[in-house]
């Protein structure tokens, strides 16, 4: 697609999905995908904009992107969302692949973290990015259909309320999280956070709403891993 008279950057706002000071950590040449950068960002809530988006896979296609860097240059590209992420060491970061020969060239050349001392930063500039439709035009973002979220129902609310039962939470500790915690019984109790997290990696979801919307194997094994032996726990008590 063509690219955007930065002139006119005050009447494109409607169509920014992201937009923020990046810092260039790393790039790569992957054997399955192509040239892929990851990119620092400035704080962990800035990950809220790449919450929904579909990240590049090997049966699809990730969310395409156009990017314009700005600040002391101006260049704009394309590219393809590849995952988001945070880590102690790099922080908030997100990952693009970027096919054009031209832009790879250019972010070869550029200054990367790991190229030296953890405390040299890599490049840094500003970076917009906008959605781009399967008709090769940005998406406007102000008459994009909203779609509302599944909100939780009686079973999500139900096992909420179970992770917050001080019984339950005491079986939990001594009781079913050894396959996924290395911590004995007699150490330092997990917090809720720790034990809804627990959960969810058992029952292989990422909400608990999905407990009210179809996802009935998770409900099964919600029921079969915590819900009935509970039950039997407390019958013995």
């Amino acid at each position: 697609m063509k690219e955007l008279d930065l002139t006119t950057i005050e009447r494109i706002e409607r169509f920014i999905v992201f937009e923020g000071a990046v810092e260039l950590l790393h790039w790569e040449d992957t054997s399955q995908w192509g040239f892929k950068i990851k990119l620092g960002l400035e704080s962990r809530s800035e990950l809220d904009a790449f919450d929904k988006t579909m990240k590049r896979s090997k049966r699809r296609g990730g969310q395409r992107y156009h990017c314009i860097l700005y600040g002391e240059f101006n260049r704009q590209l394309e590219a393809q969302f590849a995952g988001r992420g945070w880590a102690e060491t790099q922080g908030a970061h997100i990952a693009l692949h970027v096919p054009d020969l031209d832009d790879q060239q250019w972010f070869r050349q550029c200054q990367t973290r790991d190229q030296g001392e953890k405390e040299i930063p890599g490049r840094k500039f500003d970076l917009m990015l906008m959605e781009v439709g399967d008709d090769e035009i940005v998406v406007n973002q102000t008459t994009r259909a909203k779609v509302e979220a599944p909100v939780g129902g009686a079973r999500s609310k139900a096992v909420a309320r179970l992770l917050q039962d001080e019984e339950f939470g005491r079986w939990m500790d001594h009781h079913s999280l050894y396959r996924i915690d290395s911590r004995k019984p007699d150490q330092q109790e997990r917090t809720l956070a720790e034990k809804d997290r627990a959960m969810k990696v058992i029952c292989g979801i990422k909400s608990k709403v999905e407990f009210d919307h179809g996802n009935e194997q998770a409900w099964t094994l919600w029921d079969r891993q915590f819900h009935r032996p509970f039950i039997q726990w407390l019958k013995r008590q």
